[in-house]
């Protein structure tokens, strides 16, 4: 009589083990993609390079939709680098999304305040 009562909460157990696991996997390689688009686009901003203007904005999309993506405890108070320009709106920045101007939209409602890339300074939305 036991010992199925104990498959059956060990088996609940790892499944909700793997889950959490799986979860936490998910959310660290989407916090670690963000990391590198926020640096990016902060070496982008701060130092002029030779690329074309279409970099930019694909890297800004990407950025939106990541920031999307990651924890809202974990986001904090992330730049705001402006609408993608709507040239750019044919190109996916991420799986299913709306486009570019969808994930910023989607951003600005993330969050209560942002930062100016150019200074760093916090400003309300």
């Amino acid at each position: 009589m036991r010992r199925p009562i104990t498959i059956i909460l060990s088996s609940i157990l790892l499944i909700a083990t793997w889950t959490i696991a799986y979860e936490r996997g998910k959310n660290d390689v989407w916090i670690a993609e963000f990391k590198v688009y926020d640096a990016s686009l902060i070496n982008i901003q701060h130092f002029e390079t030779n690329l074309c203007p279409e970099v930019k904005e694909f890297m800004k999309g990407r950025y939106y939709y990541l920031a999307n993506r990651i924890p809202l405890n974990w986001l904090g108070c992330p730049y705001d680098y402006g609408v993608v320009d709507t040239n750019m709106g044919h190109i996916a920045t991420g799986k299913g999304d709306g486009g570019p101007a969808f994930q910023y939209q989607e951003f600005k409602l993330r969050s209560l305040s942002f930062r100016d890339p150019r200074t760093g300074k916090k400003y309300s939305d």
